[in-house]
């Protein structure tokens, strides 16, 4: 139960964030008379280093540090396995949406999202253990 709603909130948030903040790049992008075609043809070229995409992927990031406190304190014991659980499965969903190639990229970013889950899991264990859990 942990690693579905923790899977359901990640991808749920980000898919949200996703739209949220494109919709606003692209109002933007109008505001300042750029052609809607132009903008959006312009979105598929956009590249990791660009400040839309390091937005969207700092916002991933923080989502998935969320999901990885909410499985660990959902599943309430052996929270390093369920966030492990929670990881692979994140990480499995993103390749297989995502490109289904291994670069250089894409190993970088898997690790992100481990680390990412773990943080999240990490700082719930924290807390529980502070609490005197």
């Amino acid at each position: 139960m942990a690693v579905a709603i923790a899977l359901v909130v990640d991808f749920g948030a980000t898919i949200i964030l996703s739209i949220v903040v494109t919709f606003l790049y692209l109002l933007v992008l109008a505001g300042q008379g750029v052609d809607p075609e132009a903008a959006l043809a312009g979105l598929s070229r956009m590249g990791i280093g660009s400040p839309l995409t390091l937005l969207l992927l700092a916002g991933g990031c923080l989502i998935t540090i969320f999901s990885g406190y909410l499985c660990a304190k959902i599943a309430g014991r052996d929270e390093v396995t369920w966030v492990t659980v929670y990881a692979l499965i994140a990480v499995a969903i993103g390749f297989i949406l995502g490109s289904l190639q291994i670069d250089t990229l894409t190993m970088v970013l898997i690790a992100l999202n481990m680390g990412c889950a773990y943080g999240g899991g990490w700082l719930y264990m924290r807390k529980k253990l502070a609490a005197g859990g």
